[in-house]
Formats: structure tokens, sequence, C-alpha cells
């Protein structure tokens, strides 16, 4: 689940409602699995990061996050999901290389002239 807010103080608005709704209707959640992250510009950076809880749980900040196949950062570059498309590519090549490896030079030849 992701939730999403303008300000630390209605983040954990949400965060106390999703846990009533959770002990209301005996819904498990993992602490520990659960993390935040907040996306500032770069001139607010130096703020320092808000505790956050769930329950008497101090939630941990997370600097990246996967999500939907994608990383988000908190510095919202791509880089991290650049890097993820990258190595996927490479992983793609190197499978179909080993395939064809087998392949004899004229047999590649024949099945690769346009």
């Amino acid at each position: 689940m992701v939730l999403i807010s303008t300000s630390v103080q209605g983040l954990q608005r949400l965060i106390d409602t999703f846990r009533q709704y959770t002990e209301e209707f005996d819904i498990l959640y993992n602490e520990i699995k659960t993390q935040y992250m907040s996306l500032l510009p770069r001139s607010l950076k130096h703020i320092a990061k808000p505790q956050i809880f769930l329950g008497n749980h101090r939630l941990e900040f997370m600097h990246e996050f996967p999500y939907l196949g994608h990383i988000i950062t908190d510095n919202l570059k791509d880089t991290a999901d650049v890097k993820l498309g990258r190595r996927a590519l490479c992983a793609t090549g190197n499978m179909i290389a080993r395939r064809f490896a087998f392949y004899l030079q004229d047999t590649k030849l024949l099945h690769f002239r346009s």
C-alpha cells in the first residue's frame, strides 16, 4: 500500500487511520517492512528527517524504493531506474547470445540476412 501526503502531520494521520482500520478488521501488517520516503526539493534537503510512527514502531526512512517495476528515489532522479533497465537489457542480450552460440556461422548468416 502507498500513502501520499503533502505534510508530515497528514501522513501521520493517514498511518494512524490505517492502523485503526487494521485493528478493527483484524488485518495483519508487518511493522518492520513498513518504510517511508520524503520527496523534497534540493533547497530543503538539509531539513532533518521527520519521525513517523506506526503504533509504537518508528518507521525507517528510505532513499530509494522499488514501485511497480521502477525505482523511485528521494532526489527525484531516474539514474537508479536507468541502471536497472540497462542491467535487464544486458541480461537479455547475454541470454540471446548464449542460445545462438551453438549454431554454425553459415546457419547464423542464413537466418539473419536481410
